[in-house]
């Protein structure tokens, strides 16, 4: 019982703190540029306002449309239950496999584009094709890198990973875990 308290409270930490980490990493790459840049807050209160904004619906769109969104939230919510991000071994760990977190991740962006891709408006292709072209840039790198990580802990599974370099933090000095870091994929 005590697993899936932890589960359901660190998918809540993370959906909770995701738009303060959009808003240091723009804080710290405008400080990078010599600029002032906003505060690492800035994201809630954008969130606040689109919250209080009127819907807009094309007349041209469908139910996929309006389902994208809720699918794309879903499908990352679905992640953090999988990825080991307070304590391991957590109850989900038998579903907790890198393929699961990849094909989840390319679950919500399928949708992303599709529902850009519905109403038949040309500025919607436009950002369907370049969600697709970074999609199709970063996840395999992000995959790969990830997968060097498997193979030096013998396991694709998530928790078996993060056991094995709680187990042995020495092995986290290969040269898969340098390609997985961020300095090497960014």
């Amino acid at each position: 019982m005590t697993g899936f308290v932890i589960e359901i409270g660190q998918s809540l930490l993370a959906v909770a703190l995701a738009p303060a980490l959009v808003g240091l990493v723009r804080l710290l790459k405008a400080r990078l540029q010599g600029r002032r840049g906003a505060p690492p807050w800035q994201p809630y209160f954008e969130l606040r306002k689109l919250f209080a904004k009127e819907a807009v619906v094309s007349t041209n769109a469908s139910w996929l449309f309006r389902a994208a969104p809720y699918v794309v939230f879903t499908s990352t919510v679905a992640v953090t239950f999988v990825v080991p991000l307070v304590a391991v071994p957590l109850p989900f760990d038998g579903v907790a496999d890198l393929l699961v977190v990849v094909y989840l991740l390319l679950l919500g962006t399928f949708f992303l584009a599709l529902g850009g891709l519905d109403p038949g408006s040309p500025f919607g292709g436009m950002g369907s094709s370049r969600e697709m072209t970074v999609a199709a840039l970063a996840e395999p790198t992000i995959a790969v890198a990830i997968f060097a990580l498997a193979s030096g802990a013998g396991s694709s599974n998530l928790g078996q990973i993060s056991l094995a370099i709680i187990q042995s933090p020495g092995s986290a000095l290969t040269p898969g875990h340098g390609l997985a870091s961020p300095r090497s994929s960014s």
